[in-house]
């Protein structure tokens, strides 16, 4: 059957789309079941221009022998904002419970790596190669 284009179908879900992001980036959320506006808890992460250099991400997950990063955190989206010569260049936006299980996956694959980094070496994460980012999202 060819593809018959539904512009109310796609209007509706597209439209969709623009409440998720509108709700996730006001932190806010209706309850499922009570109707009651709860907050919605984003961790945000800004790398620098590293990335740009490396062509890999770093996900943090201890630091000083602590955990920290996305192992620790309570929120449940993850925004990790790439940034390059001080400018936002964009960002992936991540349940943190996928975060937490794709990069143990990749890890045990052998697809990333625990590595330590950022100031002084004292924290240890994930390196992810940006061509494998789109693994976090299966």
């Amino acid at each position: 059957m060819p593809y018959q284009p539904a512009f109310d179908l796609d209007l509706k879900f597209g439209e969709q789309g623009e409440e998720w992001i509108s709700l996730l980036l006001a932190n806010q959320y209706k309850c499922q079941g009570c109707g009651e506006e709860q907050g919605l808890r984003v961790e945000v992460k800004r790398e620098r221009d590293m990335w740009h250099s490396t062509g890999n991400l770093f996900f943090e997950f201890e630091y000083n022998g602590n955990p920290s990063g996305f192992k620790s955190t309570k929120a449940e989206w993850w925004v990790h904002i790439l940034t390059l010569h001080g400018h936002n260049k964009g960002a992936l936006i991540i349940p943190v419970w996928k975060i937490r299980s794709e990069l143990r996956k990749l890890v045990s694959e052998g697809v990333a790596r625990v590595t330590p980094g950022g100031d002084y070496n004292k924290a240890r994460g994930v390196l992810l190669p940006l061509g494998q980012v789109g693994r976090l999202f299966i």
